[in-house]
């Protein structure tokens, strides 16, 4: 049986923290890089901003904050315990605000 372990010495990285780039410039003027997250953030506003056009004003968006391994991973790379608790912590401000609790 062979073992094979990857370790990552990277500095974390949060795409979520990075302002989102300047699309008013030209592609010559603006920084590369961030139109990925840029993109996707913009989709999800589209679909929630359709459907609240065709009257179901039941669909919200919430960004979680990026996890960075220092509250350790569950399984597969999944959350841990301690990030699940953290994710909650920042939800759960937002759920009682949205459902007035």
């Amino acid at each position: 049986m062979a073992s094979i372990t990857f370790k990552d010495r990277g500095k974390p990285y949060d795409p979520l923290s990075k302002d989102d780039p300047d699309v008013t410039l030209s592609v010559e003027e603006r920084e590369v890089g961030g139109l990925g997250i840029f993109m996707v953030k913009k989709t999800m506003d589209e679909v929630m901003n359709e459907a609240h056009k065709k009257g179901d004003k039941e669909i919200y968006r919430f960004d979680m904050s990026f996890q960075t391994g220092d509250l350790g991973y569950g399984a597969d790379w999944h959350p841990s315990v301690a990030q699940h608790q953290k994710m909650a912590s920042e939800l759960i401000p937002f759920l009682k605000k949205l459902m007035n609790w």
